[in-house]
């Protein structure tokens, strides 16, 4: 997992069925963006990943939770800027089909954390 992205950019970690997807687990991304321009952008470069993962998974930019169901994932407010890391972290497959309950959010933010600080 890349420590710090190139100027001009933002990480993007992929985790779970993501990386799956993306057949990566880390890449870069021009910044700034705001989460809308990222999900567009990621869907461009991977069809079908909005409906299939995007929509289901958690979001985090620099550790911090983004509520993208409440929020939704076109609020503009949402910027990605230079040197953040974005991780995208899918629920798991007992709960692929539903909505991600805060005590899932909790405990995938805490692994992902961990991951982090194994690094």
């Amino acid at each position: 997992m890349p420590k710090n992205a190139s100027p001009g950019h933002f990480s993007v970690l992929y985790f779970a069925s993501a990386a799956s997807f993306t057949r990566k687990s880390s890449e870069e991304v021009p910044a700034p963006l705001t989460v809308a321009d990222l999900y567009i952008h990621l869907e461009g470069k991977y069809p079908g990943i909005r409906e299939k993962i995007l929509t289901s998974s958690l979001l985090t930019i620099n550790l911090q939770y983004v509520d993208t169901e409440e929020d939704g994932p076109d609020t503009p407010s949402k910027m990605i800027n230079e040197g953040d890391e974005i991780a995208i972290i899918p629920p798991s497959r007992k709960n692929m089909g539903g909505r991600i309950t805060d005590l899932e959010a909790t405990i995938a933010i805490a692994d992902f954390m961990l991951l982090v600080i194994a690094g």
